[in-house]
């Protein structure tokens, strides 16, 4: 099959009739994208803003675009995963309150890029394993 999907055999009623749920996809998308941005940011997480903080939705939305375009699937906020790795990467201390029950509190949060980068390194890397499939 070709890389590029072609878009312009499709019948009109085709085109219009794929507004729809592409409408439901983009409100999905998006809030997907702002329920993880705010799980993730939290202020008790005490992490640092970026100057490209806010290009995030813009960069997911290009390259949800360009997914589209050639077939490959779309990139999602993957909000448990993303919760997950802030808290493997901050350092926490345990209080027990007057009650008696002991409470989880974050004192930092060690910032970095390194594991996204690697993850999806070695997803790329993975493309090279498909002769042994």
């Amino acid at each position: 099959r070709d890389w590029f999907i072609d878009g312009g055999s499709a019948s009109s009623a085709t085109v219009f009739l794929a507004i729809i749920p592409a409408l439901f996809a983009t409100i999905l998308v998006y809030m997907d994208e702002n329920i993880t941005a705010r799980l993730v940011n939290r202020a008790d997480h005490k992490l640092k803003k970026g100057a490209g903080y806010h290009l995030d939705l813009f960069i997911v939305g290009a390259l949800i675009g360009i997914c589209s375009l050639f077939g490959f699937p779309w990139l999602v906020a993957a909000t448990l995963r993303s919760i997950l790795h802030v808290n493997n990467v901050a350092t926490t201390e345990e209080f027990v309150t007057p009650s008696g029950h002991v409470v989880e509190h974050i004192v930092r949060v060690r910032e970095t890029r390194v594991s996204g980068v690697a993850v999806h390194v070695l997803n790329g890397l993975s493309l090279l394993l498909t002769c042994v499939m």
